[in-house]
């Protein structure tokens, strides 16, 4: 095995550490977007009974999106050339990872363990806060290098 040189070697640093950044911002997305679902449906005031239940959901959705978003190669590319055809790609990630989760919900949790409400309020926060984050973060990254040029 030969070395790697010093470029090679930073870039596939940076490569990493833009994929781990890439799957926190998700999970952050993922976990917000399930807490307020739960939130939204109940006006701010979660009832005790269905506390056990919202953690169960939160983990349930934050591990089927994500298996959705590297199915989908959603954690990879750069961030400053997001298109529309990202925007489809992240809806039907989303779409997906929400209904295996709901499926898995539904069996783990039984038929009254979440509000059908939460689940409908969950996909649609969630394609919000990811399109968002995303959005945010390739506006960040834009910034960044425009402010990098003006020296």
């Amino acid at each position: 095995m030969t070395p790697l040189s010093l470029p090679v070697m930073n870039y596939r640093a940076r490569q990493i550490c833009h994929r781990i950044l890439a799957i926190g911002v998700d999970w952050a997305a993922f976990s917000l977007s399930g807490f307020l679902a739960f939130e939204l449906r109940f006006d701010f005031v979660l009832p005790a009974k269905y506390l056990y239940a919202m953690k169960g959901a939160l983990c349930i959705w934050v591990f089927a999106k994500s298996i959705a978003f590297i199915v989908g190669r959603l954690d990879r590319g750069s961030w400053r050339y997001t298109s529309a055809h990202d925007t489809v790609r992240i809806f039907l990630a989303n779409s997906i990872g929400s209904l295996l989760a709901g499926v898995a919900i539904y069996f783990l949790l039984g038929k009254w363990g979440v509000p059908h409400s939460v689940y409908i309020l969950d996909w649609l926060l969630s394609c919000l806060l990811t399109l968002g984050g995303k959005a945010n973060c390739s506006r960040c990254q834009n910034d960044q290098k425009l402010n990098s040029c003006e020296v």
